[in-house]
């Protein structure tokens, strides 16, 4: 994570916690903020090891937080949509800078919730490409940016 945008986190109000404290104490929290997984490019875009054993832990829960997730739910596929049998739904999703196809495409729709796109002054630049797919979706424009 950038440490300027989590210092910057940290001083809102949000708190840094190891997978195994989260987990123990899940019913104590309102919301949790999905960050696990980013939108790099690995060829196995599965969940493992502690990040796994976490998304299996919120997803067992009969009552569980929110979920934000950053860009993209963990674990499913930024580009298809796709995703393997563990990955960690969210009740919203803020992505960045342009619409990743995998919310639009395949499982996405189903485990992306409501969809925020944070508009991060790409326009010039996203006008001339070509994208994969389209779809409608409210834009939330940064104050003083245009």
């Amino acid at each position: 994570m950038q440490r300027a945008a989590l210092d910057a986190a940290v001083a809102a109000g949000a708190r840094v916690r190891p997978a195994s404290e989260v987990c123990d104490g899940i019913a104590d929290y309102a919301v949790v903020v999905d960050g696990i997984l980013g939108i790099g490019r690995l060829s196995d875009r599965r969940l493992r090891g502690s990040a796994r054993a976490l998304v299996e832990c919120i997803a067992a829960r009969a009552v569980r937080p929110r979920i934000v997730a950053v860009d993209l739910p963990s674990g499913l596929d930024p580009d298809d949509g796709t995703a393997d049998a563990e990955v960690l739904a969210a009740d919203t999703t803020v992505t960045f800078g342009a619409l990743k196809a995998g919310l639009v495409r395949g499982r996405g729709p189903e485990l992306a919730g409501r969809v925020h796109l944070v508009d991060l002054g790409l326009d010039p630049v996203l006008r001339r490409a070509r994208p994969a797919v389209t779809a409608a979706i409210g834009i939330v424009r940064v104050p003083g940016r245009r």
